[in-house]
């Protein structure tokens, strides 16, 4: 390939992203790298195309282990109810290791989440002025509370306080939806 070739599809791909309005993180990186005068070649910034590809990896991982982080959201408060209905004490010594183990998985997904998440920030940090991240922020708050009663429940469940009823558990299991629900939309949306 020759050089100007190559030069002209490297500006066409920068003028496609810094113009492509799905891709908003990708033009927010566009402009904070402008803005800070790193130009190459034809005013193309120096290295963008590594770093728009950089972010997209740490927010593919920033996802994938926000899903192992709700997994155990959602499966953990569905062991309490299980464990709290268990007749047995064998079941209920097998309920408090396996909400133990969950946990640990949960909370390993929960601190790389919030470690790709701060990457991304870092790479990106003009999401501190925009409303919506406010919103997700506070959620993403909400749910570190969530995840701390979880491990109170474990807890409570192990030194044999057992809930007569299980409707409290019941509600508290679906908690997580509306957390999910609400990032989601806040970070896909982004309403305002």
């Amino acid at each position: 390939m020759n050089a100007t070739l190559e030069t002209d599809l490297i500006t066409s791909k920068f003028d496609y992203v810094t113009r492509c309005p799905q891709q908003t993180e990708v033009r927010q990186v566009t402009e904070l790298v402008i803005t800070r005068g790193i130009t190459g070649q034809n005013g193309i910034p120096t290295g963008f195309l590594e770093n728009a590809a950089m972010y997209l990896w740490l927010k593919a991982l920033h996802i994938a282990f926000m899903v192992t982080w709700f997994a155990g959201l959602f499966y953990l408060p569905r062991l309490f109810i299980y464990h709290a209905q268990a007749e047995v004490p064998a079941d209920r010594r097998r309920f408090t290791t396996m909400e133990r183990r969950l946990f640990i998985i949960m909370t390993i997904g929960a601190a790389l989440t919030a470690i790709f998440g701060a990457a991304m920030l870092i790479a990106n940090p003009i999401l501190l002025k925009q409303g919506w991240f406010h919103g997700k922020m506070f959620m993403i708050g909400a749910m570190l509370i969530y995840h701390y009663r979880c491990w109170r429940w474990i807890r409570i469940l192990e030194e044999g306080h057992l809930p007569g009823n299980t409707r409290w558990l019941r509600w508290f299991n679906e908690i997580p939806v509306v957390f999910l629900l609400a990032v989601v939309c806040l970070a896909v949306i982004k309403p305002f």
